[in-house]
């Protein structure tokens, strides 16, 4: 079993976080194509993700929290694209969550259309960014041992 260090002290607590935020985020973005994924609850553990990372000496440690800070910003990229698409879809006069993400995909309305296909090329961006957090959860755990005894 690794041995806990200063750097995974310093970064127990803000990966935690971070990792409670991202399932929050993701059962939303999980529920319908089309929900709204809630990016603004990872912005105070991303923020303090990116200070702890600073004070980390380790660079495989450091890698590994910066890319699951990546991960993070990929969430919200996401989720900042899927909230902008349904402002288009609620500007056509529907209701965004009564409207199944195929049926937006296949409307006669070009800016539904667009908006419902720019969903969909995010919300396929989501299997990918958990596969990245999932890893470097994992390559942080092998460096610093379950979190949950550390924080």
């Amino acid at each position: 079993m690794p041995e806990p260090s200063d750097d995974c002290a310093n970064v127990a607590d803000p990966v935690l976080a971070m990792h409670a935020d991202l399932i929050v985020v993701l059962e939303a973005a999980s529920h319908q194509g089309n929900a709204e994924i809630p990016a603004e609850q990872l912005t105070p553990s991303l923020a303090d993700l990116r200070t702890a990372t600073e004070s980390i000496e380790s660079p495989e440690l450091a890698a590994s929290v910066s890319r699951l800070s990546a991960a993070a910003e990929g969430f919200q990229g996401v989720a900042t694209e899927v909230a902008a698409a349904r402002l288009v879809v609620q500007a056509a006069g529907l209701v965004v969550d009564s409207v199944p993400l195929p049926d937006l995909i296949e409307s006669s309305d070009e800016a539904v259309r667009a908006a419902g296909e720019l969903m969909k090329t995010n919300l396929d961006r989501i299997p990918l960014l958990t596969d990245d957090l999932t890893a470097s959860l994992q390559e942080i755990q092998q460096h610093c041992g379950p979190l949950t005894e550390i924080g």
